[in-house]
């Protein structure tokens, strides 16, 4: 079970907490080169505040890092690199399907979202 954030009171409840879209960034390597690969993740979680939920975020985050040998031999990394965004969902509890992200976009940004890796 998670204690209570630093900035919370005795008299916060862990039914206080809602459910937050974070979105996460991560940066990719190749052989200790940055590439031009990146990744965006979004991630719940539930938390008391933006801050606790950011918090968790990068600590779920550095958890994912990772590095692996791809087919070609090189050595790849993906290293955390920030919390982009956090999304207050205003949702203590949910059930069936529930929007938790949504956004607009400038067409040129759809169009690059929707252009497939070569």
């Amino acid at each position: 079970m998670q204690g209570l954030p630093e900035n919370c009171s005795a008299t916060c409840d862990l039914e206080d907490r809602v459910y937050f879209a974070v979105s996460i960034f991560y940066q990719s390597r190749i052989n200790r080169t940055v590439s031009n690969l990146w990744e965006e993740q979004i991630v719940l979680v539930r938390a008391f505040s933006e801050e606790d939920a950011a918090k968790q975020a990068v600590d779920f985050a550095h958890a994912q890092e990772t590095s692996y040998q791809n087919c070609e031999g090189d050595d790849v990394e993906w290293r955390f690199f920030k919390v982009e965004h956090v999304f207050n969902t205003g949702l203590a509890e949910f059930s069936g399907n529930v929007e938790i992200f949504s956004r607009f976009l400038k067409k040129s940004e759809a169009e690059s979202l929707l252009t497939p890796f070569d």
